[in-house]
């Protein structure tokens, strides 16, 4: 039967489950479209009102293997009901290994399949590999948007570049949410593609010849920069202010300190303030410093006559700050970053200081919303004990859940490297709001070693824990 409550309240219930999803997945775009259905599915299927409302939430992203049958599966499923087909956000195939290559027969049933799904908006092609007759397919098709989600992906592309039309891959977005960065080889293979239409979201730019970078990328929304001293390292602001202007969807700008870098030597307009202020007032060194981030307030909005060195101003403003202050006290260092960057929204800190004064120094951050904890071992209070893996993580849980309570604006932690003799964590922690309190819930993903000397597998990492701290951008 129908229930008495207004339909738009019952919308606002079902929204709201929906969009309680983790906070890492929030930030990507190859994410778009997953909902939370946990606790939506049981309330679907109390009756038909309630499930009309669902629907599109539940079905809007879909996984699927495409050298399976679940391709005909989904077909009959699309034709049987049209508003569960009409519901397909994001298509998501073969998320996990092995890599595949669709036979002609399998392309033609994605190509059945794509037909039924009238409001797609994304296709992640996850471990498909591209070729000539995949990629007519996806052209014929309205979807805008095909993620190409890593690096080991686009080698297996196209080796023909030459013989694309002009703007044959515009609908291709090449991803590097896990930790996959684009270096000085692979760039010389990419420059045709992106030729053709590609689009890069973001660009790493550690060790990147300078001609390279002045080209335009398409889409590009995230750049990551190391900052280095050597003498064949380009000069940063000698090409950076006009490749600014040149990228109208230019977002957030990334900038890391290699080993080399002295902030004395260079200047960096965004951090000179802090530079300055960190050595007028002796806090410390300025290699406490180990990055920082800034974000452009309106990325579309850009004045192509404004060629000039960039400053801090209503246009780019600094969003995030990487510190290691664990031989310094937090508190004078984070209140006069504070005062000089109060828009700050992600902090990156390795400290070694108590609960309280962590969250004493951290409170007049109102716009903080994530805080990754470098090694914070020493924040839990085991001195020389020996604690198991649950005592471990049951005290991070703990100690990021007061921190929670008393930092109203905080969504997330991430852990980077908690260790302990015999385990390893890693990953995000999520701020949810209970009926009593804010509490953090993971779990973490860990690794129990078998002997404290045993290295730790590099590929053992549960779904979207391998999402590094430093590969996530706030939306």
């Amino acid at each position: 039967m129908e229930l008495v409550l207004p339909e738009e309240l019952l919308q606002a219930v079902v929204e709201s489950l929906a969009f309680d999803t983790p906070f890492v997945e929030r930030q990507l775009r190859m994410l778009r479209w997953k909902y939370s259905i946990v606790e939506l599915l049981p309330l679907s299927l109390a009756n038909r009102q309630l499930r009309r409302i669902s629907m599109p939430f539940l079905f809007a992203f879909i996984r699927i293997k495409a050298d399976s049958t679940d391709v005909e599966k989904l077909i009959d499923q699309c034709v049987s009901n049209q508003a569960f087909a009409a519901s397909i956000r994001t298509l998501y195939l073969n998320e996990e290994l092995p890599q595949a290559s669709l036979s002609e027969a399998e392309v033609k049933k994605v190509d059945c399949l794509l037909q039924h799904l009238t409001h797609l908006s994304q296709i992640n092609l996850g471990w498909i590999s591209l070729d000539r007759l995949l990629l007519a397919v996806i052209n014929r098709h309205p979807v805008p948007t095909v993620f190409l989600p890593s690096r080991r992906i686009h080698s297996m592309l196209l080796h023909k570049a030459h013989e694309l039309g002009s703007s044959e891959l515009s609908k291709l977005v090449l991803t590097c949410e896990n930790d996959a960065t684009i270096d000085q080889a692979e760039s010389d293979h990419l420059q045709d593609f992106l030729a053709h239409g590609m689009q890069l979201t973001h660009v790493d730019a550690t060790s990147l010849h300078s001609s390279f970078l002045a080209q335009k990328f398409h889409g590009l929304c995230h750049l990551t920069l190391t900052l280095d001293n050597a003498p064949t390292s380009p000069t940063v602001m000698s090409w950076l202010p006009e490749f600014m202007c040149s990228h109208e969807l230019l977002k957030t700008i990334r900038f890391v300190a290699g080993f080399r870098w002295n902030w004395h030597i260079n200047t960096i307009p965004f951090v000179q303030l802090l530079i300055e202020a960190i050595s007028k007032e002796g806090l410390a060194d300025s290699r406490i410093i180990r990055g920082f981030d800034i974000t452009r307030a309106n990325p579309v909005a850009v004045n192509r006559s404004k060629l000039r060195a960039p400053a801090p101003s209503s246009e780019w403003y600094v969003s995030g700050l990487d510190l290691d202050i664990r031989t310094q006290s937090p508190g004078r260092i984070l209140y006069v970053a504070h005062g000089l960057f109060p828009q700050i929204s992600a902090l990156s800190l390795e400290v070694s200081v108590t609960l309280d004064e962590l969250v004493t120094a951290l409170t007049c951050f109102s716009s903080l919303r994530v805080v990754n904890l470098v090694h914070p071992s020493n924040l839990l209070g085991f001195g020389n004990q020996t604690p198991d893996a649950a005592d471990v993580q049951n005290a991070i849980i703990q100690y990021t859940s007061l921190m929670a309570q008393r930092i109203p604006n905080l969504e997330a932690f991430h852990i980077d490297d908690l260790t302990t003799n015999r385990a390893y964590f890693y990953g995000w922690l999520n701020v949810q709001q209970t009926l009593h309190e804010r509490r953090t819930v993971g779990p973490l993903w860990q690794l129990i070693r078998e002997s404290p000397l045993e290295p730790l597998p590099p590929d053992s990492r549960t779904k979207y824990s391998y999402i590094s701290f430093d590969n996530v951008f706030l939306l």
